[in-house]
């Protein structure tokens, strides 16, 4: 990650104040905590150019995208809590909450003219999750949310994902 060549694709990505030696402790932590191994097996070139497409999105390596491994390459994927930051960026949103909903939870939701969400959870609660949703803040003061069952967030899952089966 510190040789001239690399940082000749990640030094112009990087914002004030963070330099190479950063981004490269975070991509040695990123393949120490890979409780597959997969990642450190991954080409140094895929490293370099993962590292570098996630400091371009201006997002933070390990906390809000990561480097994934996948046949032999490291994969750079913005988390949710990226694409959050992604949206707002864009001014297109305020604010997002993203939230979990658990067996025992009062919930309830309706579309319509006059969409309404409730959530009041149990909280100290890990029984198994029902429902997830995330409320968008608009601007002008607007807010939509949207809803997905645990079922579906799951089949999503296994048919987008690439690595579902392997954790």
């Amino acid at each position: 990650i510190t040789s001239d060549r690399a940082r000749a694709y990640i030094e112009p990505f990087l914002p004030k104040g963070v330099d190479i030696e950063r981004v490269a402790a975070a991509v040695r932590l990123a393949i120490r905590s890979d409780p597959t191994g997969k990642l450190g097996e991954c080409t140094q070139e895929s490293l370099v150019l993962g590292a570098a497409r996630i400091q371009q999105w201006r997002l933070e390596l390990g906390v809000t995208a990561y480097l994934i491994p996948f046949k032999g390459k490291a994969v750079p994927v913005a988390g949710y809590q990226g694409l959050c930051e992604l949206v707002i960026a864009s001014k297109a949103v305020r604010y997002i909450e993203a939230r979990e909903v658990r067996e025992g939870d009062a919930f309830t939701f309706s579309f319509g003219l006059e969409p309404k969400l409730e959530h009041r959870p149990v909280y100290k609660n890990r029984a198994a999750i029902t429902h997830a949703y995330c409320i968008i803040h608009l601007p002008f003061g607007r807010k939509t949310f949207e809803v997905m069952s645990a079922a579906d967030i799951d089949a999503i899952r296994q048919q987008y994902s690439k690595s579902w089966k392997d954790g």
